[in-house]
């Protein structure tokens, strides 16, 4: 039989749809809000950061079908997830403020498909599972948005942000992060355990049960999972700090490749577990030690229109992921937070756009230097709108979480092929404060790698008192590369050949190239012949003739 518990209240409203045809799940926003208020506000507003709405409340509906059409794609399910979303007054004060809370309406056990006998799950979780609506009649998930950010009736300094972009300017607040994190909890990370007494949630029968989200959750101290401690010992749990788990093996799988901190024992990352606990916070979030930051974190520290390793966890809850996969990708040959010759330090921003007319859903995967790159920190999942576009300024400190000195190369995969990146390294000019020098590289699809058969070349080649050059060679393929080069002057002769060996996804920098590949003389207008004679192989090459004096570079692609 199945059990069915309400945890919101139910009401009446109008009702937007996202179509089925475009994502994996059908997402409905119910517009709770009365005339002119919320979603329904007049007030004229200016576009703003990709987002076209020319009210607030238009602006503000924009930005919730952005965040339903994040999870919509991601998600897996037959049955329509419906969302009732309002704006009202929420706690605020100088220093503090909630921006918003979310969760599920109803909640379900026993159900036709329940992966768990005697375990409750969050409304549109149980829906999916069970492949029907199990309270057709009612809304799944109830949330609401603070209107003090706008409407002056609170002297906390920062205001939304209503872009669509994941660039919010300075003292502001990005909403479409917040309602993609409220979202969250809505569609099922959140547990039902009692804060205050460690007590199972209770249904009408008043016997408590396991909910999914909780039989997750270990407590490395105890070294057992939540189901299977008592009530005290889960009191206990709720304030563990950095030793209250998620141990969910989706997420466990990833966890350690994808993070640079947070992690716990058995590669199990951290949930929010501070003592004292915090009403709304603790156990249904990912702690704040874990980085790169994480959505679902229980503070927003900027913008973050990605997931690292939610996608995981909702999986342990019982979600299926949207087949829709990455099946291009482009490799950005180098990047760089680190030192360099004459004082210099070299930073690396990577832009993107969408020239395309559909959603561009991608990662950025660090791939290092002179190692296999397979194993590097792959980023969550970013959504770029048709025409939209993106800077990751430090994209290896921002992104990936690293910290100097740190070099390497970049791949970026997507859904979709309308993507143009383009990678800008940068320094300080000593000699000119507040100035800047650098190069500017782009990346290399699958049609502009050199492959077996293929013979590129890169001329300009110098090596003399003034400039020197360095050559920088990424193996764009998961097999070993061997790649050839052969030096010509400018009247044809054979000044030197090298032999480079790169493992999967490897980058090298070689440099000064000519000295290094056999040739000592002076070099001017030279040319570099490349190719490989792995069959399947295919690598990216560029070059960059560097001042001596300013240390500044010059970008010479192959043709």
């Amino acid at each position: 039989m199945t059990g069915k518990a309400l945890l919101r209240a139910t009401a009446l409203a109008s009702a937007l749809a996202l179509p089925s045809s475009v994502f994996a799940t059908t997402i409905t926003i119910v517009n709770m809000d009365t005339a002119g208020v919320g979603f329904n506000d007049p007030t004229i507003r200016p576009p703003v950061g990709g987002n076209s709405g020319t009210t607030l409340g238009e602006q503000r509906m924009n930005v919730f079908k952005y965040a339903a059409a994040f999870w919509a794609q991601r998600l897996d399910s037959p049955v329509e997830v419906k969302v009732q979303a309002k704006f009202e007054a929420l706690t605020c004060s100088a220093t503090s403020a909630v921006l918003g809370s979310a969760g599920t309406r109803y909640i379900f056990s026993d159900f036709t498909g329940a992966p768990r006998p005697l375990t409750w799950y969050s409304g549109a979780l149980a829906n999916k599972l069970a492949g029907e609506d199990l309270e057709p009649t009612e809304d799944d998930i109830s949330a609401r948005f603070t209107t003090a950010l706008d409407d002056g009736s609170c002297t906390f300094p920062r205001k939304w942000y209503y872009g669509l972009d994941a660039q919010p300017t300075g003292g502001t607040t990005d909403f479409a992060t917040v309602v993609i994190h409220e979202l969250g909890h809505g569609l099922g990370f959140q547990t039902f355990v009692n804060r205050t007494t460690g007590a199972k949630f209770a249904g009408d029968d008043g016997i408590g049960l396991d909910d999914a989200y909780m039989v997750n959750l270990y407590d490395a101290t105890a070294g057992k999972t939540w189901d299977k401690l008592t009530d005290t010992e889960r009191l206990t749990s709720v304030t563990n700090t950095s030793n209250l788990l998620w141990n969910g093996p989706e997420v466990v799988a990833v966890a350690s490749s994808r993070l640079s901190a947070g992690i716990g024992v058995g590669g199990r990352p951290q949930i929010y577990a501070p003592n004292p606990s915090e009403s709304g916070s603790s156990t249904s979030h990912w702690d704040t030690a874990v980085s790169p930051n994480e959505i679902m974190e229980p503070f927003i520290t900027g913008a973050t229109h990605s997931l690292l390793i939610t996608g995981e966890l909702m999986k342990d809850l019982g979600w299926s992921l949207s087949s829709g996969g990455s099946t291009y990708s482009w490799i950005l040959p180098s990047s760089a937070l680190a030192g360099g010759a004459g004082g210099a330090f070299y930073t690396t921003s990577v832009s993107i756009g969408n020239r395309g007319s559909a959603e561009a859903r991608y990662k950025l995967k660090f791939l290092g230097n002179n190692a296999p790159g397979t194993g590097g920190p792959e980023s969550g999942e970013f959504v770029l709108g048709a025409n939209q576009s993106v800077t990751y300024e430090n994209v290896l400190g921002s992104v990936f979480g690293l910290s100097a000195p740190v070099y390497g190369a970049i791949r970026v995969s997507a859904n979709v092929s309308s993507l143009n990146i383009l990678g800008q390294t940068s320094t300080p000019d000593p000699s000119k404060p507040g100035g800047t020098f650098g190069q500017s590289v782009p990346t290399f699809g699958a049609s502009d790698l050199i492959s077996a058969g293929t013979l590129r070349s890169i001329v300009g080649i110098r090596q003399d008192s003034s400039f020197r050059t360095n050559l920088v060679l990424t193996n764009g393929g998961t097999s070993e590369v061997t790649i050839s080069g052969t030096l010509f002057s400018t009247s044809g002769a054979v000044l030197a050949t090298k032999t480079w060996t790169l493992p999967p996804l490897g980058m090298i920098q070689d440099g000064p190239l000519t000295p290094n590949m056999g040739y000592t003389g002076t070099v001017r207008d030279a040319q570099l012949l490349l190719t490989t004679p792995t069959t399947g192989g295919a690598f990216a090459a560029y070059a960059a003739v560097i001042d001596n004096t300013t240390n500044d570079p010059r970008t010479l692609l192959p043709k």
